[in-house]
């Protein structure tokens, strides 16, 4: 399901594995976060997943469809 959405995106392949794992471990840690009441803070729980949800859509949606090795930090080229 999460490839046919970020396929929306223009993201296909080795881009789309990659987002996948970003857009499954913000839900996750949202969602284990929640459940553990670790939401502290009197702040909206809920408004705080829609700006999380907005955020990733803003970075998908700027996310360049290929990127090069050479644009990676070198904390990244060493972990490949």
């Amino acid at each position: 399901m999460l490839h046919a959405l970020l396929g929306g995106y223009g993201l296909h392949d080795e881009d789309a594995v990659h987002a996948i794992r970003a857009v499954r471990c913000a839900l996750h840690g949202f969602v284990t976060l929640d459940a553990a009441g670790g939401f502290g803070m009197p702040e909206s729980i809920e408004e705080s997943f829609a700006r999380m949800v907005d955020m990733l859509d803003a970075s998908l949606s700027a996310a360049p469809a290929a990127r090069s090795v050479a644009r990676r930090g070198p904390a990244l080229q060493a972990h490949r």
